[in-house]
């Protein structure tokens, strides 16, 4: 006979391969709005932009930091491993976009703690099929980059706070060897 303590750790040890099996459904649905028809619409001004200067560096190894330009070099370099793999190309221009926006479900993995199973599949969800995500991880520009690695800071400060709040400040500040 299973009581129903055995019959719920059961279903919680099926539900861990669900839960993977639905993350990676949907990493791949986030790859696929963003990894068809790369190459299907023209380069836009800011695009146009980067790849020259993305191509200076493939060809001549040749940046130069621009303040002006408010832009680091994240972008340029990622495009620069592209055009090693692909040649310069549209899509390997749009590429780097492409992949940093795919997996940006995956962001959220560590935010399971707070948000749940269900909770990080929704919200994974949502930063799969936004318009407004698929569309700037379709274009070779810095803002897609942007909105990664501060999605990623954003979950790592969430977590850090936790372990403040549920771990106490001395066990999470100070090192283990300097503990009484």
């Amino acid at each position: 006979m299973v009581t129903a303590s055995g019959q719920s750790s059961r279903l919680a040890k099926h539900r861990e391969p669900l839960f993977w099996a639905a993350m990676l459904a949907l990493v791949t649905l986030s790859l696929a709005l963003r990894l068809v028809g790369l190459a299907d619409k023209p380069l836009h001004h800011d695009e146009g932009v980067n790849g020259w200067l993305s191509l200076r560096l493939y060809w001549w190894n040749l940046y130069r930091y621009q303040p002006s330009d408010y832009h680091g070099p994240l972008l340029f370099y990622a495009n620069l491993v592209c055009f090693w793999l692909l040649g310069p190309s549209e899509v390997s221009l749009r590429l780097s976009s492409a992949l940093s926006g795919g997996l940006l479900p995956f962001v959220l993995l560590p935010a399971r703690r707070f948000l749940g199973r269900a909770g990080v599949l929704l919200a994974g969800l949502f930063l799969a099929v936004s318009p407004g995500f698929v569309y700037f991880s379709r274009t070779g520009i810095h803002e897609i980059h942007l909105a990664l690695f501060t999605s990623f800071w954003a979950v790592a400060l969430a977590r850090f706070a936790a372990e403040l709040i549920f771990e106490g400040i001395e066990r999470t500040l100070v090192p283990a060897h300097l503990r009484e």
